[in-house]
């Protein structure tokens, strides 16, 4: 598995990314949760502790754990939308994405005109791509169509058959047509800033409340709560001893959390029908980009945790023609990696001599600013 990415080789390719929790690290929190597993001595995430407390029947726990996901990630997610001003670690992680979306505008116009076009894909279900596109296009200057799979004036309608359009900029009297650059933004695990609407999703980026609040008791619990699961000294045994079982309105709290528009991080599904079938025409419209000739999809700060995507991936890289490149943070995340597609000799991991950061691959993998365009693990 060759461990390089070299832009002049693969621009003329279909391309297509995957951006995972890594890209937006700084801005939310990643999954990791700091307590350690008695047993194995290994960090749980959310989705693991969840598994473990559902495992002992421990209910209201187990409310508290996303609980403290909603108000770590969730809720900041929602809130800090522009014009919002951003504190300077949120802002550098939008300046990251700003950096990687016009790497990105500069490599799809050098394609030929009717392919210049790429899908990002996105777990994330922050605005941080949408939020740095519109820092990008309103300074002018960008003849780039971003599309979010949107239409509509006041309301924004979703629907993934929005991908299917395209911008032509034609001549005054007919006399050339040529097609704009195109970005498609794809939210695999849903976003923040959906809602359903008489059976349609409405994508709203003004959304700044998503009903959801807590008693000053139950903020207390949360604090407590919280610095167990930040403790890299503690393990699920504190967390088992921390019991307020009468204190907690677990129902109230779930029949407004699983409204969220987004997937759940233990069972990876919508629990709304209208988000949960557009999650899998997202899936769909990821399966027939793979499967085209001459396709390339790059991987940034994505685990492979939703089997979903792993086994759609790993079933599409029977395309001869197809390249995946997966960005590994460090050296353990590609020794996982390697084992996860060790029977794929058309998949290469992608790291640097430090951690691979967004950082780093803006500025050492996918950038043009090295004469060759290529980057060296």
């Amino acid at each position: 598995m060759a461990s390089e990415l070299n832009i002049s080789e693969i621009y003329e390719q279909n391309l297509n990314f995957l951006i995972g929790s890594g890209a937006s690290f700084g801005y939310l929190p990643t999954l990791q949760l700091s307590l350690k597993d008695s047993l194995m001595e290994e960090q749980f995430t959310v989705e693991t502790l969840s598994v473990e407390l559902t495992k002992q029947n421990q209910e209201t726990l187990n409310t508290l754990l996303f609980m403290h996901y909603y108000n770590s990630c969730i809720k900041p997610a929602i809130e800090s939308n522009p014009p919002v001003p951003l504190p300077p670690h949120r802002l550098e992680v939008i300046n990251h994405y700003t950096d990687f979306i016009s790497t990105v505008s500069s490599v799809i116009k050098e394609k030929k005109a009717n392919e210049r076009k790429c899908n990002i894909y996105t777990t994330n279900y922050d605005g941080c791509l949408e939020f740095a596109a519109e820092s990008i296009l309103s300074k002018g200057g960008q003849t780039v169509f971003i599309n979010d799979g949107t239409n509509g004036f006041k309301k924004r309608y979703f629907h993934t058959k929005n991908y299917n359009n395209h911008v032509v900029q034609k001549g005054i009297f007919d006399n050339y047509s040529t097609p704009t650059p195109q970005i498609n933004v794809l939210h695999v695990h849903g976003s923040v800033y959906w809602k359903k609407e008489s059976g349609h999703i409405v994508v709203d980026y003004s959304n700044q409340d998503a009903g959801i609040s807590f008693s000053e008791r139950e903020l207390e619990l949360l604090s407590e709560f919280s610095s167990i699961v930040g403790n890299e000294n503690a393990t699920e045994n504190d967390l088992l001893a921390f019991q307020h079982n009468d204190e907690i309105d677990c129902q109230a709290f779930w029949s407004k959390y699983n409204k969220l528009p987004i997937v759940n991080p233990t069972k990876w599904k919508f629990y709304e029908t209208v988000f949960e079938e557009n999650y899998y025409q997202i899936l769909r419209h990821l399966s027939f980009e793979l499967e085209r000739p001459n396709t390339v999809f790059i991987t940034f700060g994505f685990s492979f945790a939703d089997e979903h995507i792993l086994h759609l991936v790993q079933r599409s890289l029977s395309n001869p023609s197809l390249t995946v490149y997966v960005c590994c943070f460090n050296e353990p995340e590609k020794s996982v990696m390697s084992e996860k597609f060790k029977d794929y000799p058309n998949v290469k991991l992608v790291t640097t001599e430090a951690v691979l950061n967004f950082s780093a691959f803006n500025s050492q993998i996918f950038t043009l600013s090295k004469g060759d365009g290529t980057a060296n693990g």
